[in-house]
């Protein structure tokens, strides 16, 4: 009898220890994970065009082409964003016409331990970026040019982690008649998507899709386009959950149509923006497509 408790004892800790084994082993395993691998981005401008003896030509399409590679390190974090042109046509040069990230542009982000981040300075053509963060909270961000050394966006209220006032202001040095002063505050709805985000001129409303915003697993908000997700949330602790479908302002409105891969990630995406007083235009009509490529990467986790 007590042979028998013996070896029903041993059996008993010998399946246990095996499963325990399994558990650590399984703790250990490596996950796959969809991240973006890369983007095509092209611009579509729409604008008042002369031809060789003086005649107006009105829309004249043009276009350019660039492409933005996500590198991630092995946690699965970005690591390194590079975006270049791939093709163009002789344009306008829009370089502030609502997207971030144009040619030959390179974003780091660093990672000083597992539980804290920051973005590097960034080049944007002649621009240089500085954004400052304490225990992972983006707190201000200084950029400036040559001709613009001081512009600052400050976080001022921040309100179970998500920024709710934010403040904009750009002393643009050479042109001092046109520097400014912004206050944003900002509503969420009950998904913590950005509802509203209102200024003393303006009020812009937002609407949603149910599927994944491609870069939901980012630390930090992140886009490459304010039409995708709004300025100047860039670089906050905003994590946007679902993917805008329509942009109300009070001058213009824009439309976002999406088709989507069998994970509920955007494929495609086209932006539409229409100006509600088109005597009053004073950037041309545009359109942008943007082409989302994923890869699967495995986490230890």
């Amino acid at each position: 009898m007590s042979t028998k408790i013996y070896f029903a004892s041993l059996l008993l800790l010998l399946i246990n220890g095996h499963s325990y084994g399994q558990l650590i082993d399984k703790q250990k395993e490596k996950t796959k994970t969809t991240f973006v691998d890369y983007i095509i981005e092209r611009k579509y401008y729409k604008h008042d065009d002369y031809d060789s003896i003086g005649n107006k030509i009105d829309h004249c399409i043009k276009f350019r082409t660039n492409k933005h590679v996500f590198e991630y390190n092995k946690d699965g974090l970005l690591s390194t964003l590079k975006s270049e042109e791939i093709a163009s046509e002789e344009i306008m040069m829009m370089n502030n016409l609502h997207f971030i990230y144009s040619p030959n542009r390179l974003l780091e982000t660093i990672y000083p331990s597992n539980n804290s981040y920051s973005l590097r300075n960034t080049i944007f053509w002649d621009d240089s970026t500085d954004l400052e963060y304490t225990n992972n909270s983006l707190q201000k961000i200084q950029s400036g040019s040559y001709n613009n050394p001081n512009t600052f966006i400050t976080i001022k209220e921040i309100k179970n982690n998500l920024p709710r006032k934010i403040h904009y202001d750009d002393n643009i040095c050479a042109y001092p008649l046109n520097s400014s002063k912004i206050d944003y505050v900002i509503r969420y709805n009950t998904h913590n998507n950005i509802k509203t985000i209102k200024t003393k001129r303006n009020t812009r409303k937002f609407k949603y899709d149910k599927k994944k915003y491609p870069f939901h697993y980012f630390p930090f908000a992140f886009t490459l386009n304010y039409s995708l997700l709004p300025y100047p949330l860039i670089g906050t602790n905003y994590i946007q959950q679902n993917n805008i479908t329509e942009v109300q302002n009070t001058d213009y409105t824009d439309k976002i149509t999406y088709t989507y891969n069998d994970k509920d990630l955007p494929q495609t995406v086209r932006i539409t923006r229409r100006y509600k007083n088109t005597k009053n235009i004073v950037y041309p009509l545009y359109e942008y497509e943007y082409e989302y490529y994923y890869k699967e990467i495995e986490i230890t986790e």
